[in-house]
């Protein structure tokens, strides 16, 4: 197997291991259909608050404008578990 391509495997692999220790695949779950579930009703303000709340009870920081970002892409994206687990790791901040 080629080199570059086994190192970009661990990564992605490290990456989906380090976001499965910090959030259970419940809490996961559950931002992700709350945040599907307000869509229509909350604009990308009121979900990033939404995130925001969601790290900081489990004991994180977030950035409130990378909160924002984070809810853009995940707007255009698939939106599944693994997509939300890698916007959370991206912005959980170790307080």
């Amino acid at each position: 197997m080629d080199a570059k391509l086994t190192t970009e495997l661990s990564s992605v692999y490290g990456s989906q291991q380090k976001a499965q220790q910090m959030f259970s695949a419940g809490d996961i779950s559950w931002l992700r259909s709350a945040l599907q579930e307000k869509a229509a009703e909350f604009d990308c303000w009121q979900s990033a608050d939404m995130i925001e709340m969601f790290l900081r009870s489990r004991g994180y920081g977030v950035s409130r404008q990378a909160a924002r970002t984070s809810v853009v892409r995940l707007e255009a994206t698939r939106c599944d578990d693994e997509a939300v687990a890698e916007e959370l790791e991206r912005l959980a901040l170790v307080n």
